[in-house]
């Protein structure tokens, strides 16, 4: 997969996609009582009000592998962008995809013309950042919930068994941003992260808009491995506390990838590439038999859970 936006495809002319936006009561299926939520295309930027409803509420089993990953699909808010994310994404097997750069405005989930099911979370003002998920439509009946907390971060809540999985969807500010903006960042992910429920399965990836190197292997050992940049900047060390923190496993730097497949980004002509692109997971035992770590050459990072 290339950092800088999804392959070009021709593709037939197809209708625009339209994103419901009436008001109802919105539950968290995972537990009793509604929520009620004024209109499910606003976002409060404090992550609380909507929570979009999955289906009837599909288990995932521990038998069935559920593929996800990360993608920057630079945008999806022009005409035809939904449908060229999915003609790339039928050549390959997927269930849960998270993605940044939407740039959508406001909260909505929209029904694809394939039957996929699109959560997005953007600003009010602009369009501008954005994160999402896209749910294959044979997956789209385990979810339980998915949850807006602002245009950089977004959660989804999954029902499986034997284990319930919350996926983290998260975009960093980029290194022109101030320091202050980065740590404020970090705070609002590292609050969504100790909301989850303790014994959800849980996935925070994303982008990162950090470089860990193999400098970092001896000092951070068992939180990334070897398989990552040159060298470590600052904004990948912020990223290690963070992981290190909350006991988290750096997955696509321990995987046995020749270069060509674990870079992220390329420069404009091609002549740097870095990893940027990170799928984190807990290190604890009893997700060592859950997870295993794969990777698409189309995909930035795709993990198998189960």
């Amino acid at each position: 997969m290339e950092r800088d936006g999804l392959r070009h495809a021709t593709l037939p002319k197809t209708r625009n996609m339209r994103m419901e936006t009436t008001q109802r009561t919105i539950p968290d299926r995972s537990s009793p009582g509604p929520r009620t939520a004024s209109s499910v295309g606003r976002i409060h930027q404090d992550g609380s009000g909507n929570y979009a409803p999955g289906g009837s509420n599909k288990t995932i089993r521990a038998r069935n592998k559920i593929v996800i990953g990360t993608w920057n699909v630079r945008t999806l808010r022009e005409a035809g962008k939904i449908e060229q994310l999915e003609y790339e994404m039928s050549r390959y097997r997927w269930n849960i995809l998270g993605l940044y750069e939407v740039r959508m405005k406001h909260f909505g989930e929209t029904l694809t013309s394939d039957g996929h099911k699109l959560y997005h979370s953007g600003r009010e003002d602009k369009h501008e950042h954005g994160v999402g998920f896209i749910v294959h439509k044979d997956s789209a009946d385990a979810v339980l919930g998915c949850r807006p907390i602002s245009s950089r971060i977004m959660t989804i809540r999954l029902k499986a068994a034997p284990f319930n999985i919350t996926i983290i969807q998260a975009y960093a500010p980029t290194t022109d941003h101030e320091d202050e903006e980065v740590e404020d960042f970090y705070n609002e992910v590292q609050k969504t992260l100790n909301e989850v429920t303790k014994k959800d399965i849980i996935v925070v990836q994303g982008d990162w808009n950090a470089k860990i190197g193999e400098d970092a292997q001896e000092d951070w050992e068992g939180t990334c491995g070897q398989y990552c940049n040159q060298a470590t900047n600052d904004r990948g060390l912020r990223l290690l506390e963070f992981a290190k923190y909350n006991d988290l496993k750096i997955m696509n730097t321990f995987g046995p990838h020749k270069p060509s497949r674990r870079w992220t980004w390329h420069s404009p002509g091609g002549e740097y590439h870095n990893q940027m692109d990170y799928i984190l997971i807990p290190k604890s035992k009893a997700y060592k038999s859950s997870f295993s770590f794969y990777m698409l050459t189309y995909f930035v990072n795709t993990i198998y859970l189960f």
